[in-house]
């Protein structure tokens, strides 16, 4: 079968939504099935590329987030879309809504992924908690791209909720972005070959991990926090491997700590 994403970034590892579909292509192939990717940056034997828009005013918080929109252009979205035997978008935008126009105008079945909620999509800009630009998001993504759609995918219960009650009327699948094998063969081959599970810098430590993108949403200043309340605060070693707007407030802010926290940007 012939799969085509749209999706606006791809070609990124800070980012939950493009890792999910990253994931989801290498395991499609796997499985024998041709997948190409609509999106925006540099073209590629694997890819359908848009140029990208580059946003007023809000590009440089874009660069941070490592995220792009791709541009409209319609005769290669178009162009992906006919060489597609069924098309799974994964965000609500521009080039999302064009492909699903043209889809379903050339009779192309096609599904949808929620991956964006739009409560941490606003609170880039301090507006998280404003409901009636929430509300007004929902809708809007609802309206203009969600329910032309008959099945859609949504990665937590949380977000199958969510949309349920705001009106969404597909039919919702709850799929974990789970967790790949190499993280958990990972901890069984340190076991196995009697490997300390620590290394020397951790002895008489507590460390403590968060993977995810520093940003406002990810709430890591709830967690550096905390810390000072616990009766281990002089062993706690908070790691945090990501990398986002937010880095230069977290540094500053774990400056309280006995163990000040470590910030990291690994491959997988």
């Amino acid at each position: 079968m012939r799969i085509l994403f749209v999706i606006d970034t791809y070609d990124t590892n800070n980012n939950g939504t493009s890792i999910s579909a990253q994931r989801f292509a290498a395991e499609l192939r796997r499985r024998g099935h041709e997948v190409k990717i609509l999106t925006s940056g540099e073209p590629g034997e694997d890819r359908f590329a848009l140029p990208t828009y580059k946003m007023p005013i809000f590009q440089p918080l874009m660069d941070k987030h490592n995220f792009n929109f791709a541009y409209n252009e319609k005769k290669t979205i178009h162009e992906a879309i006919e060489w597609a035997d069924i098309i799974h978008c994964f965000l609500p935008f521009a080039i999302e809504v064009e492909a699903k126009r043209y889809a379903d105008k050339i009779g192309k079945p096609s599904t949808a992924a929620f991956h964006i909620q739009p409560q941490n999509l606003w609170s880039s800009v301090g507006l998280g908690k404003v409901d009636w630009i929430q509300n007004g998001t929902y809708r809007s993504f609802r309206t203009f791209l969600y329910n032309k759609f008959r099945h859609i995918h949504a990665p937590s219960q949380f977000m199958a909720d969510e949309i349920k009650k705001r009106g969404y009327t597909a039919k919702i699948h709850v799929i974990s972005n789970g967790i790949q094998d190499a993280f958990l063969e990972t901890g069984h081959l340190v076991h196995q070959q009697g490997r300390p599970a620590k290394s020397p810098e951790f002895e008489g430590k507590i460390p403590i991990i968060m993977i995810g993108r520093l940003s406002q949403e990810k709430r890591q200043d709830v967690i550096i926090n905390s810390v000072q309340y616990s009766k281990y605060a002089d062993k706690i070693q908070l790691i945090f491997a990501g990398k986002g707007p937010e880095y230069d407030r977290y540094v500053e802010l774990g400056k309280q700590l006995k163990n000040p926290p470590k910030f990291v940007y690994l491959e997988q």
